[in-house]
């Protein structure tokens, strides 16, 4: 395999690698048996193959299944896939200069998956989610919140408590959903609050 950026083994028990030149789908011999407990690791799989798929021949990033087991893959610079793996068709989406509920970058650096269903996408200018229920996008810029923040964000997690963390290249931020509120966390100097 070429370099691999993003693993995702989804309901199907079938592996799913995000590499420099694409994705790659693994399935495996037994289910039944640890990936980990085979001497070599390629040996645990019955078959792996490149998809066909063209516009997934670039960086893949990231790799997400949601709710209704369909992967979103994120592309280095080609936005994010929906694949629909049971009809092998894809949904792009991308951003749209004239679209304001378009990606907010194509350059996806992390998707995750939260408690509600929702698809959170990181990308090199802010946060879009993706509705679990609707696949709408709505974006979040962090410089709305704060202007000391920058919009690159790199990765994000949901707590028992269903708020937001952030990681970014100047910091971090806790972000409410229901209250649409945002702290930023940021080192500062002799700021024993700060990061």
């Amino acid at each position: 395999l070429p370099t691999v950026w993003a693993i995702c083994e989804d309901s199907r028990k079938i592996f799913w690698f995000g590499t420099t030149n694409g994705l790659v789908k693994a399935t495996r011999k037994d289910t039944t048996k640890l990936v980990t407990s085979y001497p070599v690791i390629k040996d645990a799989f019955s078959s792996i193959e490149k998809t066909s798929f063209k516009e997934l021949s670039t960086q893949i990033s990231s790799i997400v299944e949601d709710n209704e087991h369909q992967l979103w893959i994120g592309t280095r610079n080609n936005g994010v896939f929906r694949f629909n793996v049971e009809k092998n068709s894809l949904r792009h989406f991308r951003h749209s200069e004239n679209d304001s509920k378009s990606l907010a970058n194509n350059s996806i650096l992390s998707i995750r998956k939260f408690s509600n269903g929702d698809i959170w996408i990181c990308t090199f200018n802010g946060i879009s989610v993706v509705s679990g229920k609707k696949k709408t996008i709505r974006n979040i810029y962090l410089k709305n919140y704060d202007p000391s923040m920058v919009n690159y964000t790199i990765d994000v997690f949901e707590d028992k408590d269903n708020l937001m963390w952030i990681s970014t290249t100047t910091g971090m931020a806790r972000y409410d959903l229901q209250k649409n509120a945002m702290r930023v966390f940021q080192h500062k100097q002799n700021d024993k609050h700060g990061l």
